[in-house]
């Protein structure tokens, strides 16, 4: 069995000759710049290129977005707060410093429209999530939405949406209610969910931001400090992340899967048996939220297996390893007993429930259409709401990945990037869902991002500096377009 050699971004390279390694980069950034012209050309003639597959989500329209000056202003401002956090000495503080920066992507793009937090306001209000926020104000007690969850749907006491979702969702937006009202109490219904808004506005953009700490700290595990504070530059520069906002999906769902597959990663490396355990705790609470997290399975099993327990001979460790496992597996359920025999809560019920309904709802068939045809749709729209810098940046590293592997070079980031891919693959096959999975998928990308980031430091580094700076214009005149032409 081959050995795992380190790998980060310093040693990405295969032994190549070093013009084929130049002539390989300089194709994949004329690529880059190619399709992301293309992307942009498609985007303000509205082309009908992505309106013409069969299930698209996201018709053209023609939204305000404020004049060129202004996007230049935000454009400025943004690199200039790329530059202080990546030339900042200090790790912890240049994490804080690439959390603000997230906020101000998010809140500048938003304040284009020349309307304030009323951008965010009416996603909240026009959305069909929104009813969320009505539910949160109304119900009276968590502990009886938490106990009572079934009960409450076949009586319809809650939103339609809530039939596709774990009792978490509507949890959390009742945590955010209270904490809203606590700050600021109202007495009446209307004035509650008037101020719920307002607060919402300000705080889950904050909090959505959040999720660059579990990102910056599991890029940590398997690059140096330079590429995961890319990565999670990176990942502020998505644009379903910057338009596709208030939504638990974007505020809390890619913080917390984020942090299992971190946890999960670092009980391996460190043989810690209560980190294994946090680790399963935390998938179950995923899962409380929302099921399709679930596929956060595939990639912590990427993310251990090359940081499996090793012993003296230089061996894996496999005993080790399946105890640690099982220590995941244990910790996922006692938790599970624990909210079965306090909260009357089956899992496995309220699964069945949601994909029927999911089901239903999105008019699913297993047939030749839906399983050859959702796939592509679902592939085409990622692409479109990441940016085609990440993604065909990240889809090389797969690549590359894939041959490592093949070639039985077992490093770290060979098998992270590969078992990504199959989630992914999985998902756009088996996964059931006809578009919307630039929202669906969110917590996928944070890997992406490292993939990209990994791929720049190993194909340009130190050597064309430039190049990080051109995908981060690509990516935020990408998110502009995008914010323009086919937010909803």
């Amino acid at each position: 069995m081959g050995r795992i050699t380190p790998g980060g971004a310093s040693d990405a390279m295969d032994q190549m000759p070093r013009q084929r390694r130049a002539y390989q980069a300089d194709w994949l950034l004329v690529a880059v710049l190619v399709l992301t012209v293309a992307h942009w050309i498609v985007l303000v003639l509205h082309v009908p290129l992505y309106t013409a597959i069969p299930g698209w989500f996201f018709p053209f329209k023609q939204n305000p977005a404020g004049a060129v000056w202004s996007f230049g202003l935000l454009a400025a401002m943004v690199a200039a707060g790329i530059h202080l956090v990546l030339r900042c000495r200090r790790a912890w503080l240049a994490v804080v410093g690439i959390c603000l920066l997230g906020f101000l992507v998010q809140t500048g793009f938003a304040f284009l429209e020349g309307r304030g937090a009323d951008a965010f306001r009416r996603v909240i209000v026009a959305d069909g999530h929104g009813i969320f926020l009505e539910a949160a104000t109304q119900e009276s007690s968590i502990l009886e939405v938490m106990t009572c969850y079934e009960e409450k749907l076949q009586s319809r006491e809650l939103p339609s949406y809530s039939h596709s979702k774990p009792p978490g969702t509507l949890v959390f937006y009742m945590l955010c209610e209270r904490l809203a009202n606590v700050i600021h109490p109202h007495d009446t219904f209307e004035e509650r969910l008037d101020w719920y808004r307002t607060f919402a506005c300000w705080f889950w953009p904050a909090l959505g931001c959040l999720a660059v700490v579990p990102i910056y700290c599991f890029a940590r595990l398997y690059a140096r400090d330079g590429v995961a504070r890319r990565a999670a530059i990176l990942y502020l520069l998505v644009p379903s992340v910057n338009l596709i906002s208030m939504h638990t999906d974007q505020i809390f769902y890619v913080t917390i899967t984020t942090l299992c597959v971190l946890l999960v990663a670092l009980g391996f490396a460190r043989r810690s048996f209560v980190l294994a355990a946090l680790a399963g705790a935390v998938f179950w609470l995923a899962l409380y939220c929302s099921f399709g997290m679930a596929a956060a399975v595939g990639v912590g099993a990427g993310a251990a297996f090359p940081l499996l327990p090793r012993r003296e001979d230089g061996r894996w460790d496999w005993r080790r390893a399946v105890a640690l496992s099982a220590c995941v597996l244990a910790a996922f359920v006692a938790v599970d007993l624990l909210f079965r025999l306090s909260f009357h809560y089956d899992m496995l019920t309220r699964y069945r429930g949601a994909v029927a309904f999911q089901t239903s709802w999105n008019q699913w068939r297993w047939n030749l259409y839906h399983v050859l045809g959702a796939p592509m749709l679902n592939l085409t729209e990622l692409a479109v709401w990441t940016g085609f810098p990440i993604i065909l940046l990240g889809a090389a590293c797969i690549v590359r990945s894939g041959r490592r592997l093949a070639g039985r070079h077992f490093r770290p980031m060979a098998f992270l990037p590969a078992s990504w891919a199959l989630v992914v693959v999985l998902l756009a096959a088996l996964g059931r869902n006809k578009g919307e999975v630039s929202r669906l998928w969110m917590f996928m990308l944070p890997y992406l991002c490292l993939f990209a980031a990994h791929e720049l430091s190993s194909r340009f580094g130190r050597r064309r500096p430039w190049v990080f700076w051109t995908v981060v214009a690509l990516q935020l005149v990408t998110i502009w377009l995008t914010k323009i032409h086919l937010q909803r």
